[in-house]
């Protein structure tokens, strides 16, 4: 984020009343002319902190927007600013912010105003046949005048918040069923785009599904052939076919006669089935009593 300092106001009177603190405390301000009100101060002394103060900002704050706290540790060409913290007030009036550190070193901090901000888009689905629906852009700073640009095509907001925190378009005119992709560009009165936000999941716009669309078949009632038919396999059956559906079988070798009936069986095996399903197993066929090695895929009678 770019910014233009215009004033440094030395703290030097302050420090000079804190005799243990070695290095001078700064703050550069990064406010328009009409500036919100901003002091510095420290954490009032005590037996306990007397030598290890915290610097404390205080501004008076809009609600519902964000401000940056930020630091650096001099203001030499190139100087990284780092944001300590995002500070976002609930209500109008004074705010305070507190150093997390103690301040042993020289130390700059600046107030970043609210920006241009898009936070996200509401509702994910917006019905193409209902003339009146609105997708919600949420954010601070929004302009009030200005156009969204979405797929490449511009809309003018129908409904604004006067403060900046939402606009409201209608996205008639584009074809239905088109998902809103890419990123939402916002711009100002004079066409130039003051904030962006890439779409993490796509919006999309086409006429509202029926009920049953939503939800689906309706399930089979517990007294239907079907569902009793199946009831009375458990969990065997279901674990057998999915054995025979992972080896891609059509049959199941765990049944008597390699047929899809019938009760699981004995450990006796009918002339023909197979006792193992491994390929390279040793298997003991039923027909011939001898001990056979399983070679052909699983599942397959040995003759």
């Amino acid at each position: 984020m770019k910014t233009n300092p215009l004033a440094v106001v030395s703290t030097r009177s302050l420090v000079q009343s804190l005799p243990c603190l070695a290095t001078l405390l700064w703050l550069a301000l990064t406010l328009p002319a009409a500036a919100t009100s901003l002091q510095l101060g420290f954490t009032v002394p005590s037996s306990f902190n007397e030598s290890n103060r915290q610097a404390v900002l205080e501004w008076n704050a809009e609600p519902e927007k964000t401000y940056l706290v930020q630091s650096a540790d001099d203001l030499s060409p190139g100087t990284q600013w780092k944001t300590e913290e995002p500070v976002r007030a609930s209500t109008n009036g004074p705010i305070k912010w507190m150093a997390p550190e103690v301040i042993r070193e020289r130390k700059f901090y600046r107030l970043i105003l609210p920006q241009p901000e898009v936070f996200s888009v509401e509702p994910a689905f917006i019905d193409s046949s209902d003339s009146n629906a609105l997708l919600y852009i949420i954010g601070q700073c929004l302009p009030t005048n200005g156009t969204v640009v979405i797929n490449g095509q511009s809309f003018t907001p129908t409904t604004v918040d006067p403060n900046g925190g939402w606009v409201a378009i209608s996205l008639n005119g584009l074809p239905p069923g088109t998902p809103v992709i890419g990123n939402i560009l916002v711009l100002n009165n004079t066409s130039n785009v003051v904030t962006t936000l890439p779409l993490q999941s796509p919006v999309f716009y086409g006429t509202e599904m029926t009920a049953e669309q939503i939800q689906g078949p309706p399930e089979e009632p517990p007294s239907s052939p079907q569902t009793a038919y199946f009831s009375k396999r458990g969990y065997d059956y279901y674990k057998a076919k999915s054995d025979m559906n992972s080896a891609g079988l059509n049959t199941n070798p765990y049944f008597v006669e390699n047929k899809l009936e019938g009760e699981m069986p004995d450990t006796r095996l009918s002339p023909g089935a197979i006792a193992g399903i491994a390929v390279g197993s040793v298997v003991d066929s039923a027909r011939s009593g001898h001990l056979v090695e399983v070679l052909e895929i699983v599942g397959h009678q040995i003759n």
